[in-house]
């Protein structure tokens, strides 16, 4: 781990390789001499490939940055891919990994061999020189609750046109591929995130071919694949490979009671201890047959993708597990005792969180008051009535709004506030709240909830979903290209400051509440705000007795 870098003041910035461990690798040269395409051709450490050349930047998609972890690879950390020699074409997407699909535009998917990543890069022709200073390097880890999800559902074009970029997103193990734990399973539970270190060790060999600097590689999140960045943030075998860390709507800290998150969910966390985890693996093994202990795993690995994707209930088979060499401490655990990298971090919420998750508790009818007071005492029991006292269902347009904002406030956005208070003890930390209400709709409402800043609502100002047209207002618009600006620009140099936007400042822990951004549309959308008082995160901390 690096120097401490933490503080609270926004002129001390990093320049854009502190946080780095050493000089990285040597990488291969690209080579710009594609036919009638200069520059579509890029020479990796595997072999060639073949990208295309769009107005103003190019992409290589599909790109294999480990083996296919098929047959006996299953359940084993990521191998070498095997090398070529003939220019290979990387035009398409690679398969998605093996899952269910729904609510992340990601159609199903029975691959195991699913490995790859996808470039993109600025690209003017006529200035291209291998003289020019390299650029930052943004990988983006997809969201879906470990479960589902794609890097091919995300085009990155605006981040690297404007931000001057190279970003990269990847697939990795899902579900009960990437995370089953088992007693005969050496370091189970977390081959999906040994997967996501597997491309940043490709990046480090690799991101000079396209112009990138190994150097400055910023790991960036959403939701499932931010909570995957926070773990990463402390595992111990990341060190060196991530230089900036952007976490959006998943901190690692997240916990909630007894169907509080999803009706089927019991109280938990997002990541497992290892002898629940591995307790889960051996039931999943008797389930299917695999009594005998010794021959479990390989008798597992003899069952069809398809038929072994989705075991009941299929979450528990959907989180990475600490207590592992790979993972020592829950992430909440090591970022309460400083135990992380310190590499800048930039990690915020969307002021509506939970109105996205409350189309999981929509069972056909509205929620009646009747059913908010049963939700509320079934998930919080002996606090029930002083939750209901704090969140009314009379105070909200409906039953199911109060019940939105429980999610929001208790098991989102909270938890997230503790992290940022504890990265900003750590090293330089800058918050965020998204809050345009008018945000488009990445994912359904139920008819009782309104529209809102909620889960996901932030990601189309970053990047184009395939599929989806947000259809921009002005104001919108122009919220999408100071968000741009701030992540990139703290991709670059660790503070995301510059560039006229108001000033952003960081995380001190020295004051009530930590610094958290605002960030909306209009005149004075980006302004400070109050995130503790907005969301009774003091009700929560004294209602845990903390």
């Amino acid at each position: 781990m690096s120097l401490f870098i933490g503080g609270c003041s926004a002129a001390s910035a990093p320049d854009a390789r502190e946080g780095e461990n050493g000089a990285p690798p040597a990488s291969v040269s690209s080579a710009l001499e594609g036919a009638g395409a200069p520059g579509t051709i890029v020479q990796l450490d595997s072999g060639p490939i073949l990208g295309a050349v769009k107005e103003g930047y190019r992409t290589f998609l599909g790109v294999p940055y480990a083996a296919p972890p098929v047959g006996a690879l299953r359940w084993r950390s990521p191998q070498a891919v095997t090398p070529w020699s003939e220019v290979r074409e990387a035009l398409k997407f690679g398969n998605s990994c093996a899952q269910d699909g729904s609510l992340t535009h990601t159609p199903p998917s029975g691959s195991e061999d699913c490995l790859y990543l996808n470039v993109t890069t600025p690209w003017q022709a006529a200035s291209a020189t291998e003289a020019a200073p390299p650029k930052p390097v943004l990988v983006f880890l997809h969201g879906g609750a470990f479960l589902r999800g794609s890097g091919s559902v995300y085009e990155t074009s605006p981040l690297a046109i404007r931000g001057d970029a190279v970003v990269i997103t990847i697939n990795f193990r899902l579900g009960v591929f990437g995370h089953l734990a088992h007693p005969n399973l050496q370091e189970g539970g977390n081959f999906g995130l040994e997967d996501q270190l597997a491309a940043l060790r490709w990046v480090r060999r690799n991101a000079r071919a396209f112009g990138g600097d190994p150097g400055n590689v910023t790991l960036m999140g959403q939701s499932s694949g931010a909570h995957a960045v926070a773990a990463l943030l402390s595992a111990p075998s990341a060190v060196g490979l991530v230089h900036r860390a952007i976490l959006e709507s998943g901190t690692g800290t997240w916990d909630w009671p007894n169907a509080g998150l999803f009706p089927d969910r019991t109280a938990g966390t997002i990541f497992a201890a290892r002898p629940e985890a591995e307790r889960l693996g051996t039931a999943l093994a008797t389930q299917r047959g695999c009594t005998d202990p010794a021959t479990a795993i390989d008798c597992l690995r003899a069952i069809g993708a398809n038929d072994l994707m989705a075991p009941a209930p299929g979450w528990r088979y959907a989180q990475p597990v600490h207590g592992t060499r790979f993972l020592p401490l829950h992430p909440a655990e090591a970022m309460k005792k400083g135990l992380v990298h310190h590499v800048p971090v930039l990690s915020g919420t969307n002021l509506d969180e939970g109105r996205g998750f409350s189309a999981f508790f929509f069972e056909g009818t509205q929620m009646s008051a009747e059913r908010y007071h049963e939700r509320v005492t079934l998930s919080y029991g002996e606090d029930a009535p002083a939750v209901e006292a704090k969140y009314p269902a009379s105070a909200y347009p409906t039953p199911a709004m109060a019940w939105a904002q429980l999610m929001t406030d208790r098991i989102i956005v909270c938890p997230s506030v503790r992290a940022h208070r504890w990265l900003g003890a750590a090293t330089r930390t800058y918050a965020y709240e998204f809050s345009d209400r008018t945000a488009p709709l990445v994912l359904p409402l139920p008819p009782d909830v309104q529209r809102g800043a909620l889960h996901s609502s932030e990601v189309p100002y970053l990047m184009n979903l395939l599929g989806f047209n947000p259809n921009f207002t002005p104001d919108q618009k122009a919220l999408s290209d100071q968000m741009i600006g701030y992540w990139t620009r703290f991709a670059k140099t660790g503070n995301p400051n510059g560039g006229g936007a108001p000033e952003w400042e960081p995380v001190c822990t020295s004051d009530d509440e930590p610094n958290t951004q605002g960030l909306d549309t209009g005149a004075g959308g980006i302004h400070p705000v109050d995130i503790g008082t907005e969301h009774q995160c003091e009700f929560w901390s004294d209602l845990a007795g903390e």
